[in-house]
């Protein structure tokens, strides 16, 4: 709908409300709902999730659609970033927020600066979540209003045309909020903690939940040796856990990115590509054992942003190349948590 039709129907509804509501004025609820276009972390989360979805169909059909997520510990640094990266590009196209669990227990926990060991709070992601969206659904808000003031100084001069433009802006405005990739660690618990952390990240507007397998209370940083993996049922009812979550609450297409403890990718500049699959997860069962390459054996590509993580959508692929390769195996983490 329109900004001119919401307008339109809400004069409709005050008028028929025979006097009562005669000094409510439509055009400002118009506006305030514009401003307001995602009430709910649940709106946010199906919306985001559609753009998740239809950025990784793009990818898959051509790799140089490739997104960047950036990496944010703060509401305030989110929405600077977005506001940036709309100034200068035009655009929030393929550009994503990652809540990695090192930043949140380095820099989001009461317990001071901790290290990526699932000691922070199981809060604090969720938090952080509901934060950014605050100040990103705020940029919108600011945004939209000088173009409403806009609005008014052209009716004022009787500029129809420009006021013509503007309205058309505010119909095709591209929102600063986008998706988050949210590092739901270990789990912070079984299946069942697993599934109520979920439920409070999805509710907070994730569209993107990151999981990985290794025990929740021994849990390394993807850099370290020494992690300890669960059996690999535990991990599937953890990741049907998330899955059950992201139901229950209506967001259909949302998406569990699986990262295990040892892995193939290739890394660009310390850049990762994922290997996931929301839909089926019996797939992801082949995994190797070994000690992490270092970087200097990365060959870099300059074609790819050195700021970017680059999603594939099938763990099978990742089965395949294990059960193909006839190579000594080279593994490591599929994304820094």
């Amino acid at each position: 709908m329109s900004y001119a039709e919401q307008t339109a129907k809400l004069n409709q509804l005050i008028k028929s409300k025979t006097g009562a509501w005669d000094g409510v004025n439509a055009e400002s609820v118009a506006r305030m709902r514009t401003q307001n276009r995602f009430p709910t972390g649940l709106d946010i989360a199906r919306y985001t999730a559609a753009i998740m979805r239809k950025d990784m169909a793009a990818y898959d059909a051509d790799p140089a659609n490739y997104t960047q997520s950036l990496g944010c510990w703060h509401g305030f640094i989110a929405q600077q970033k977005m506001i940036s990266i709309k100034k200068h590009f035009g655009t929030m196209d393929r550009r994503y927020i990652y809540l990695s669990g090192w930043m949140v227990a380095a820099l989001r926990s009461d317990f001071g600066p901790l290290p990526d060991q699932s000691m922070h709070e199981k809060t604090s992601v969720p938090a952080l979540i509901e934060e950014i969206y605050t100040f990103l659904r705020q940029a919108d808000a600011r945004e939209l209003g000088m173009m409403f003031r806009d609005i008014d100084a052209a009716r004022e001069t009787g500029d129809e045309m420009k006021e013509k433009k503007l309205l058309a802006a505010v119909d095709h405005y591209q929102t600063h909020v986008v998706p988050i990739i949210a590092d739901i660690d270990a789990g912070f618990g079984n299946a069942e903690a697993t599934y109520l952390l979920a439920k409070k990240m999805i509710q907070a507007g994730a569209c993107a939940l990151q999981i990985e397998n290794q025990v929740s209370d021994e849990k390394q940083c993807g850099h370290q040796d020494g992690k300890v993996t669960v059996p690999h049922e535990v991990f599937l009812a953890k990741v049907r856990a998330c899955r059950y979550a992201f139901l229950e609450l209506g967001v259909e297409n949302g998406i569990i990115a699986i990262s295990l403890a040892y892995c193939f990718v290739r890394a660009f500049f310390g850049s990762v590509r994922m290997a996931t699959n929301w839909a089926s997860v019996s797939s992801a069962s082949t995994v190797t054992i070994g000690r992490r390459p270092m970087n200097s054996g990365m060959k870099p590509n300059p074609s790819k942003s050195s700021g970017s993580t680059y999603w594939r959508i099938s763990c099978r692929l990742m089965a395949s190349a294990l059960s193909r390769s006839s190579t000594a195996r080279k593994p490591m983490t599929c994304l820094p948590s």
